[in-house]
């Protein structure tokens, strides 16, 4: 999409010489994700987070009892660091 020569950079350039081109932050990031799955510890990582997920997403009683956990857990945090957490 942002190739020197038919790419949105190439297309902006030639409407304006003087524009900036920035490539989308998001999209730089997944393709570092993408990327990075080649290395198998982050492949069995991103798996593991992906697991973990999915066993509260398709529960709603998992879910709330996650989120009981999680005020409980940031009430504590915040008693013991002042508020700053």
């Amino acid at each position: 999409m942002s190739g020197a020569f038919k790419g949105v950079q190439a297309r902006i350039l030639s409407l304006n010489e003087r524009a900036l081109y920035f490539h989308c932050v998001s999209h730089r990031l997944n393709l570092c994700i993408v990327k990075s799955r080649k290395v198998p510890m982050v492949k069995n990582r991103l798996a593991a987070v992906a697991s973990f997920a999915a066993f509260f997403i398709f529960a709603p009683k998992r879910q709330r009892k996650l989120e009981k956990v999680i005020q409980t857990v940031y009430g504590y945090m915040q008693s013991k660091m002042g508020g700053a957490a």
